[in-house]
């Protein structure tokens, strides 16, 4: 019976052993082919993330943003090189979150700071069964903006609605939108 209780150890272990070892390779990839990952934002981040808020103004309200930005391996279907993928979080004028995904791109060959280079996404519902159906991921919206200390400046470049339940209701193409770096935790919405 010890002995059973030995391997069941043993095998925890290795497994705990295997999970460090894919962690480490990742982490090592990433510093080896995406070292501006850890300077997102103007300084050096222990993580390859980077994290930010902002206020989009519209007619309805303000809605604030938050985003988390990471490197990424799959292509995003944007014009731009570099991908980057992430999560994103929409707290609508009326204080309902909406949980969204982030897909973008930078350009290409990036230098360690990219302090002052263009970054594009979009932020997006996603709905399994909608991409079986041909339905677009709405709501749906994008934005292009340059990196500065801590910040990204920039305007929204597009805004696609559910015309059945609008969740973007006075949101215009246009819209200057100023990202903040914040730390890892997101706050809650502001109820109204």
């Amino acid at each position: 019976m010890l002995e059973r209780r030995q391997k069941r150890g043993g095998s925890w272990s290795r497994l705990l052993v295997v999970l460090l070892f894919v962690g480490a390779a990742t982490y090592a990839a990433i510093a080896a082919f995406d070292p501006w990952a850890f300077s997102m934002g103007g300084h050096f981040h222990l993580l390859p993330v980077w994290q930010g808020q902002a206020r989009i103004a519209s007619t309805d309200g303000d809605y604030l943003l938050f985003v988390s930005v990471w490197p990424s391996t799959s292509k995003s279907g944007m014009y731009l090189s570099t991908p980057v993928r992430g999560d994103a979080s929409l707290c609508t004028p009326q204080g309902e979150r909406l949980n969204l995904r982030l897909r973008g791109g930078m350009d290409r060959r990036l230098p360690r700071d990219i302090t002052g280079r263009t970054i594009y996404f979009s932020v997006y519902k996603r709905r399994s069964y909608g991409l079986l159906m041909g339905k677009p991921q709405v709501p749906a919206l994008s934005l292009k903006g340059a990196w500065g200390q801590r910040e990204i400046r920039g305007a929204v470049v597009k805004v696609q609605d559910d015309p059945e339940n609008p969740k973007l209701k006075g949101m215009a193409v246009g819209t200057p939108v100023v990202f903040q770096e914040i730390s890892f935790l997101w706050p809650a919405c502001p109820k109204k």
